[in-house]
């Protein structure tokens, strides 16, 4: 997933994660920022998609067999 960096939105102050595509990005108000000039953070005009949360691993496609319901094994006979 995302990587949580250690400058903050300038703007919510909530921590910048840096997205798989390279672009900071804030959770806080869901808008991305980048570098001036300065070094300082400015947000970004062009609105990219918010990062999606990892997925769960892909199956292989082979099930596996669950176990039955328990079966209480009694001895039948007569006394």
């Amino acid at each position: 997933g995302c990587k949580l960096l250690s400058e903050s939105c300038p703007e919510t102050n909530v921590p910048l994660v840096l997205t798989l595509d390279g672009h900071m990005y804030s959770v806080g108000n869901d808008a991305y920022y980048e570098k001036d000039e300065s070094g300082g953070l400015r947000r970004m005009g062009c609105a990219y998609p918010a990062p999606s949360a990892p997925s769960a691993p892909k199956s292989s496609g082979r099930r596996v067999p669950s176990p039955g319901p328990a079966v209480a094994s009694h001895a039948s006979g007569s006394n």
